[in-house]
């Protein structure tokens, strides 16, 4: 390569591409991680769950601590029908935030769909105590109470 091309290209990246980013490598990493993390939402909310596990896996790569991105790779996990995969990424959002409501309301769904009700009863009983009006919660009890009598 001549030259004349090597700085041609150390222009293009000091003075065009390095401005306009005008964050640190730190900074970038964060940018990329949020737009995995938009990607992830939009995919959930449009039916593309393969693509939401994939950019939800891109956030957890970045950053292992987000509860949610393991929630709503969860999400995509159990909208395909791989509960157990469900039940280990709720886990593991709730491993990072035990009071994850969406975590745990999702964890016993997931436990319904596997024949587990105790477990799942067992969820929306520590739903109720982080949140006594969550709705969802209480019908679902409601729901069981009826099934095993």
């Amino acid at each position: 390569m001549r030259q004349s091309n090597l700085w041609a290209i150390f222009l293009l990246l000091f003075f065009i591409i390095l401005p306009v980013q005008n964050t640190s490598a730190q900074e970038t990493y964060n940018i990329y991680t949020l737009e995995y993390f938009k990607r992830s939402v939009e995919n959930l909310m449009a039916g593309e769950y393969e693509k939401a596990i994939e950019n939800s896996s891109m956030v957890i790569r970045r950053d292992a601590t987000s509860s949610v991105a393991y929630t709503i790779r969860a999400r995509a996990y159990y909208e395909l029908g791989r509960y157990t995969n469900c039940i280990n990424d709720c886990n593991q959002a709730l491993n990072l935030d035990r009071h994850n409501t969406s975590a745990l309301l999702l964890r016993a769904s997931a436990y319904v769909e596997t024949g587990n009700l105790n477990r799942a009863v067992l969820d929306w009983q520590t739903i109720l105590r982080i949140d006594p009006d969550n709705t969802e919660a209480i019908r679902n009890l409601e729901l069981a109470a009826l099934q095993t009598q």
